[in-house]
């Protein structure tokens, strides 16, 4: 059990040396100004509708209301981010390399609705580092964030994405 407090541990200093690096050294000049809101369920729903409609947008609905652990959240978002076979979404660092590659959607907007988030059955420790890795590491790499290996920074070719996120 020891193992495992320690590698909670060392993975919530990673994400917190993460954060306090963009803070000291971002500029801040986002290509696109992506954003991690929580959201009530009806303003969700609206967002969704309005999402429908607009065929330039990529939209991902994330159910997490039954889901227990973070492995799990990593893994149901191979479903709904349609991940091809060769990304291997099962842990934390598997879950963020598919993100960051999404190659495959051709839209230029992503909006992801979390549904059930902040009530799922996840332990608040594993819903610190997911939030962190989103709101820290995936929206500034989408969103084309220069000095911080964003999407611009790591892939010249590769065009930055508006990734927006929205909890409930």
């Amino acid at each position: 059990m020891n193992f495992f407090s320690n590698f909670r541990k060392s993975i919530s200093t990673i994400f917190t040396t993460l954060v306090m690096f963009t803070e000291l050294f971002c500029t801040n000049q986002f290509a696109f100004a992506g954003v991690f809101l929580q959201k009530t369920d009806a303003e969700a729903v609206e967002i969704i509708e309005q999402t429908k409609i607009d065929k330039s947008v990529f939209l991902a609905i994330t159910e997490v209301g039954d889901i227990a652990d973070t492995n799990s959240f990593f893994r149901i978002n191979s479903l709904v981010f349609r991940y091809p076979k060769y990304c291997i979404c099962a842990t934390l660092n598997g879950f963020l390399d598919c993100q960051r590659d999404l190659r495959w959607i051709h839209q230029n907007k992503i909006t992801w609705i979390i549904k059930g988030f902040t009530s799922s059955k996840i332990k608040p420790i594993s819903k610190n580092v997911i939030t962190m890795a989103i709101r820290d590491y995936l929206i500034p790499y989408w969103n084309g964030i220069p000095g911080t290996c964003s999407s611009v920074d790591c892939l010249p070719h590769r065009q930055p994405k508006e990734f927006n996120v929205y909890y409930t």
